[in-house]
């Protein structure tokens, strides 16, 4: 693990949870968290140095500021049990706009996690579903980690991975990558496959379900269970309601499961955007 980078806007209550997921997976990974901040400037031919150099410190001082507001909160739920924050970290507040900016330390930096909040307001959501689409999932530079808007940070005790038994390559890299994040917490993996099709699935003879049984046979507190179900979101919450589970924890190119979590449903109880945080795996992560 090298860096997490949490973008943050300033102004807004939705960041200050997620940021204290940012700071849990920084301490417990033992890497650099990088807050990136960027603001826009509106200046005329008029505008002296002066007064744009004046501009652009007080920017920065909203974005300082905002970042003593989620270490003061932070602090203040976990003091007794963290004494301080004491995580190594990096200030990026800049000239620009925030999605850009993403784009470029993404670029400059060795990003294993972006944390992000998803939103309850729809179009501000699809804002953010098209920057991880986009800017991270296409050019495969990092995993996720999703907060819902209004989602209290919980110690991460139960994963779970929602498992396919088609032919997953690099089965073995996502597997160990998986069973680091949950030593690092301590947590137990459910591995989950929803079967919806009435076809019987018979994966004991997969390189997937061998794979995830060697996890299962060095550690007996994980665990596996196949379900039967026509709406895999719905089958999903019930699960995750029933087992207490704290993320759900998907892989990139297994977007359709991304897209009936977050994208706007018929029915909003389908939808996992103010249930529980959701981290998607980047694709084929090199493990040493």
């Amino acid at each position: 693990m090298n860096k997490i980078l949490f973008p943050f806007e300033v102004n807004n209550p939705v960041y200050k949870e997620a940021y204290v997921y940012a700071v849990k997976l920084a301490r417990n990974m033992y890497v650099e968290l990088i807050l990136l901040n960027a603001f826009e400037i509106e200046v005329d031919e008029s505008i002296t140095t002066g007064a744009y150099n004046q501009k652009i410190k007080s920017k920065w001082l909203d974005a300082y500021n905002e970042v003593s507001s989620f270490n003061t909160y932070y602090i203040e739920q976990f003091a007794r049990v963290d004494d301080q924050i004491k995580v190594p970290n990096e200030y990026k507040f800049v000239h620009g706009k925030l999605d850009e900016e993403i784009k470029k330390v993404l670029n400059e930096d060795k990003i294993d996690f972006v944390v992000l909040p998803t939103f309850i307001n729809s179009q501000k959501n699809k804002e953010v579903i098209q920057l991880i689409r986009d800017d991270i999932f296409k050019r495969n530079v990092a995993s996720v980690l999703a907060i819902p808007e209004g989602f209290i940070y919980q110690p991460i005790k139960n994963i779970c991975f929602t498992i396919d038994f088609k032919k997953l390559h690099f089965n073995e890299v996502y597997f160990k990558t998986l069973g680091k994040f949950a030593d690092i917490f301590g947590a137990t993996i459910h591995f989950v496959h929803v079967n919806s099709s009435d076809k019987a699935v018979f994966p004991e003879d997969t390189d997937v379900y061998r794979s995830m049984m060697k996890i299962i046979e060095r550690n007996n507190k994980h665990s596996f269970e196949s379900i039967h179900s026509k709406n895999i979101a719905l089958a999903l919450t019930d699960y995750v309601a029933e087992n207490n589970i704290d993320v759900l924890v998907t892989i990139k190119h297994e977007l359709g499961i991304w897209d009936k979590l977050f994208s706007k449903s018929t029915s909003e109880s389908l939808t996992f955007k103010s249930k529980i945080p959701v981290l998607v795996m980047r694709e084929k992560v090199d493990v040493t």
